[in-house]
C-alpha cells in the first residue's frame, strides 16, 4: 500500500504542474506523458490516477480502496489499453465506449493507454472521436516513447507532458529503496550484510556505480542489471579489469 507520489524519483516538473492543475481544477481530459522508455511515466499515471480517485485526503491517502486497487492495477474506475500483439486495434478503443457509457458515483474515471504509439490508424481515428466530445470527470492518460509515431490529429487534442531520463541522484534514490526492501524481506527488521559490503547493502559502491552508468537513465534498465547476476558479474570483471 502506498501514496504512489511519494515513491516518484525525478519527474518533479511534470508532477508539480500535474498537481496544480489538478488543485485549481484545470486538468485536461486528455494527456501525453511523452519521453524516453522505462523512466517511470507510467508510475506517475498511476499517482495521477489515486489522486483523481481518492476521496479521503490530497492528493490521495494511499490506504483507501480506490488507493490501493489503483496502485495494483485493479480499479473498476481505470481502464488500461494495451497491445493486442503488436498493435492496438479498434476492439480495444471499443472498451473505452463502453467504460464511459457506464454509471459510476467515482470522482472520476481514467484511461491510461500504454504505448499509445502502438495504436494503428483504426483505432487512432477512433479515439480521436472520444477525445474531440470528451465526456465529464473522464481523464485519458496516453504514453508514448515515439511521440512522432502518434498521429498530428491525435497530438493536437492532448496536453504534452515531457519527461527526461532519470538523473543519476534519482537512480542512487531507487537503488537504495531496493536494496533496503530486499534486505528487509531477507531479515525483517535487520541489516543483512555479506562478504562483499559490511554496510548492510546488496551491492558494493562500484557495482551501484556501475548499473548506474548503464542504465542511460533508465529504471528499466536498472532493474535489468539488478535482476541479472550473471550478466552483471561478467560486464563489472571487464571494468574492473579495465581500470586495472
Amino acid at each position: 500500500m502506498a501514496q504512489l507520489l511519494n515513491h516518484i524519483c525525478g519527474h518533479q516538473l511534470p508532477l508539480i504542474k500535474l498537481l496544480k492543475a489538478k488543485q485549481d481544477r484545470h486538468l485536461p481530459h486528455a494527456l501525453l506523458f511523452s519521453g524516453p522508455a522505462g523512466i517511470g511515466k507510467k508510475k506517475v499515471a498511476l499517482a495521477l490516477a489515486q489522486t483523481l480517485l481518492c476521496e479521503k485526503s490530497y492528493p490521495a491517502c494511499g490506504e483507501c480502496d480506490d488507493c490501493i486497487n489503483t496502485e495494483y492495477e485493479n480499479s473498476q474506475h481505470v481502464l488500461f489499453i494495451q497491445p493486442d500483439g503488436l498493435y492496438i486495434k479498434s476492439e480495444s478503443i471499443r472498451q473505452i465506449s463502453k467504460f464511459i457509457s457506464l454509471q459510476s458515483f467515482a470522482p472520476a474515471r481514467v484511461i491510461i493507454i500504454d504505448p499509445a504509439d502502438r495504436m494503428n490508424l483504426s483505432s487512432a481515428n477512433s479515439l480521436l472521436k472520444i477525445l474531440e466530445e470528451p465526456p465529464p470527470n473522464v481523464y485519458f492518460i496516453l504514453i508514448s516513447s515515439h511521440l512522432s509515431a502518434l498521429p498530428v490529429t491525435i497530438r493536437s487534442r492532448v496536453q504534452i507532458l515531457r519527461f527526461q531520463p532519470l538523473k543519476m541522484e534519482d537512480l542512487y534514490t531507487i537503488i537504495e529503496r531496493n536494496q533496503k526492501e530486499k534486505l528487509e524481506q531477507k531479515e525483517p527488521g535487520k541489516k543483512k550484510k555479506d562478504k562483499k559490503n559490511e554496510k548492510g547493502t546488496l551491492f558494493s559502491p562500484l557495482e551501484n556505480h556501475w548499473m548506474i552508468r548503464a542504465s542511460h537513465g533508465s529504471m528499466n534498465n536498472l532493474e535489468k542489471w539488478w535482476e541479472n547476476k550473471e550478466l552483471r558479474d561478467q560486464a563489472l570483471k571487464l571494468l574492473k579489469e579495465s581500470i586495472t
